[in-house]
């Protein structure tokens, strides 16, 4: 038994790591101390990091002066033992929550149109990769470029927050708890008049994207009679 287990070393490791999930490796890890010694080093945890966060990672690397590509940044946020475990379960934590809380039931997508509906899941991917491209940052010491994705982020947020209050008529008191997630995510959870402002403008905008594009699917099917 300890010869085929032997069989598992840290090459075949590191190959094999990209395919699980954290939840499988850490199932791995329990079966017995050679998975663990082998499975818990840095440089396994390195290749997952690398791996599974690669969209976010090559998003800051582009930003950074000269860019670096996600393996070799990766090698510098985990320098020390368990570096590379603390940094995938802190990129891991940014995203937590963003996908399920930001879903939108099979009821609630028929508000939409095709294009916006479109957009949310599109802009919806790419709020949880500005989140995990700015946790890298901040674990790679770059606090200016961590504080400029931010910014994008918030704009991108109130970009959502514009769809969701398009639609959410109707939701009680405390409106649609999406609109309050999103502001918790983006560092918004006090509203300013600008922001609010901001808002409303989206909104507007929104609305009149949308008349125009149902008076153009009715001249288009007046067209046909």
């Amino acid at each position: 038994m300890t010869e085929m287990y032997a069989l598992f070393g840290p090459g075949p490791a590191q190959v094999t790591a990209p395919f699980c999930s954290a939840r499988d490796l850490v199932a791995c890890l329990a079966t017995n101390r050679a998975s663990l010694e082998v499975l818990s080093s840095s440089a396994v945890w390195r290749v997952m990091v690398a791996a599974h966060f690669m969209q976010p990672l090559e998003a800051l690397g582009a930003l950074l002066h000269p860019p670096v590509c996600p393996e070799n940044m990766v090698a510098q946020l985990a320098v020390e033992p368990g570096g590379a475990l603390r940094l995938y379960a802190a990129l891991l934590r940014s995203g937590s929550g963003v996908l399920q809380g930001l879903s939108i039931d099979p009821r609630a997508r028929l508000m939409f149109e095709i294009h916006e509906l479109q957009e949310w899941d599109k802009r919806r991917q790419h709020f949880l990769m500005q989140r995990q491209a700015e946790c890298a940052a901040r674990a790679l010491g770059e606090n200016e470029i961590a504080v400029h994705l931010r910014q994008n982020i918030a704009e991108n947020a109130l970009e959502l927050m514009s769809l969701i209050t398009m639609v959410s008529r109707g939701c009680g008191v405390g409106g649609d708890p999406k609109l309050k997630l999103l502001k918790e995510l983006s560092g918004m959870s006090q509203p300013t008049p600008a922001m609010e402002g901001k808002l409303r403008e989206l909104v507007y905008r929104r609305k009149q994207k949308r008349m125009a594009w149902l008076q153009l699917q009715r001249e288009y099917l007046l067209s046909e009679l």
